[in-house]
């Protein structure tokens, strides 16, 4: 997956399977199409889901959520 370039929101979801779990709509790097990817919130940091499992978001991209979500408070 591409680097994050902007994250137009962040919506908190209702699972039963994890409290943290949330939808964010966002644009890559290179392109202009924003997109919704469903993530969690994990204790080692922001996940996505692909290929049957769940992955860590890159550092880089942690922090750029992190920021998006704190700017929210």
């Amino acid at each position: 997956m591409q680097s994050i370039k902007e994250i137009k929101h962040i919506r908190k979801t209702h699972s039963r399977w994890h409290d943290e779990s949330y939808e964010m709509t966002f644009v890559l790097k290179g392109s202009t199409n924003p997109f919704s990817e469903y993530i969690r919130k994990y204790k080692e940091g922001w996940c996505f889901y692909g290929s049957s499992d769940w992955f860590l978001f890159r550092d880089n991209d942690q922090k750029t959520i992190n920021d998006f979500v704190s700017s929210l408070k």
